[in-house]
């Protein structure tokens, strides 16, 4: 979220994205580019996680026949979680202003996610927000295939629910994008 809405937001302000549609390369090719590095550095950034998990904590993931549904749902969440930073951008007058909305989306969403501590009992009426939050459906699908082993089949119904989010968010992006 944080580094897609800054640097999109940047770029805008910085008129790179202007002189970008002056040239023959089309904004899908220079928007493409940008969410595939942007992907390849989730699919890093959970090996780090996972690899310091079982290096420096002993955790059993399961063989190899795990690292292919976590890949799987990296990529799911991390592009979820893209277009939410592209709708930020698309938003955002500065990069202030999109960094300061980076941190009302995604500070709240890290602590009601359940990502640091459980939520199960968590108020009730505090229940319905925390089930409005992406990763709470990125985090319980990570849980159930590497903890519990679990299939992607048998999380489907989280990886849809961020595949919807992505779509929504891509498509208020869209809606709301501005070259200047």
């Amino acid at each position: 979220i944080y580094g897609v809405s800054e640097v999109f937001t940047n770029y805008r302000e910085k008129g790179v994205l202007r002189r970008l549609k002056a040239t023959p390369m089309p904004l899908t090719s220079f928007v493409s580019a940008r969410v595939l590095v942007q992907l390849l550095v989730a699919l890093v950034q959970a090996a780090l996680v996972i690899a310091v998990g079982v290096l420096a904590f002993g955790v059993d993931i399961g063989g190899w026949s795990m690292v292919m549904p976590v890949v799987v749902l990296s990529l799911v969440g991390a592009a979820s979680f893209i277009t939410i930073g592209f709708f930020i951008a698309s938003v955002s007058k500065n990069v202030e202003a999109a960094a300061a909305l980076g941190q009302v989306v995604g500070t709240p969403m890290m602590f009601l996610s359940g990502i640091f501590f459980p939520m199960d009992n968590a108020p009730g009426w505090i229940q319905p927000v925390v089930r409005a939050m992406p990763l709470k459906y990125l985090a319980d699908a990570m849980r159930e295939v590497i903890i519990q082993g679990r299939s992607l089949w048998y999380v489907r119904w989280d990886i849809l629910i961020l595949v919807l989010v992505g779509a929504v968010f891509l498509a208020l992006s869209v809606r709301f994008f501005r070259w200047e």
